[in-house]
């Protein structure tokens, strides 16, 4: 009869893959998406390091705790751009009905002038 051998580096790996790959899919909430990866790179330092102290050092071994471990750290990289990308502030260039201008309109002295009326 043929046992079933599960290795204790692939309970590790796999929660590391889920959490990052969730996070990842929540990347527009950096809140939620950078620690949920950091919970799966620990997850995934841990299962590589297990890897490497029960098993032989082949790299059919350990391929999945480093790709883990890799979608962890990408997801943990794309939540802090999003994180600390610059928010559209506005500026001392608005019209009297606050809509911003761009950079590169000029300023009327006379504010905003609203488009014509269409004939009824």
């Amino acid at each position: 009869m043929n046992a079933i051998h599960y290795d204790p580096a692939d309970r590790f790996t796999l929660t590391s893959l889920l959490l990052g790959t969730i996070g990842l899919l929540l990347f527009i909430l950096p809140i939620l998406s950078v620690p949920l990866a950091s919970v799966g790179f620990a997850f995934g330092a841990v299962g590589l390091g297990v890897a490497l102290v029960l098993g032989p050092r082949n790299w059919s071994r350990l391929r999945w705790p480093l790709g883990a471990l890799t979608v962890s750290a990408v997801t943990i990289l794309v939540g802090v751009m999003i994180g600390y990308a610059p928010i559209a502030e506005p500026t001392e260039s608005r019209t009297e009905t606050g809509a911003m201008l761009m950079d590169w309109q000029p300023l009327t002295p006379r504010g905003y002038i609203p488009p014509p009326r269409l004939p009824m």
